[in-house]
């Protein structure tokens, strides 16, 4: 898999992490460039991972933590939807061929 994260504030991306298993295990990502110095990252920072996927139906979820330490909570519910920070899931769906 490959994503992009962000914090914000100048915040930097310190670790990103993978899980299969709604958060029991974690698989820390690949970022694919070095962090700029402290609060100077005022952009996107890349990453990869290597996920295993089965024959069965399986949800990813990405979570970040940036350089103050603050990381993604797995559930944010908020009325509007504003500023929702929460891990990231999709659902890969095995193919039929």
């Amino acid at each position: 898999m490959k994503g992009f994260a962000y914090s914000g504030a100048g915040k930097g991306i310190l670790r990103v992490e993978v899980t299969t298993d709604r958060g029991q295990n974690w698989t820390e990502a690949e970022l694919t460039h070095e962090p700029e110095s402290y609060n100077r990252n005022w952009s996107w920072v890349f990453w990869r991972a290597d996920v295993p996927v089965s024959d069965k139906e399986t949800e990813v979820c990405v979570r970040a933590m940036d350089t103050s330490h603050n990381i993604m909570p797995s559930y944010v519910w908020n009325f509007r939807g504003l500023l929702n920070n929460a891990w990231h899931c999709i659902k890969l769906h095995p193919s039929k061929d």
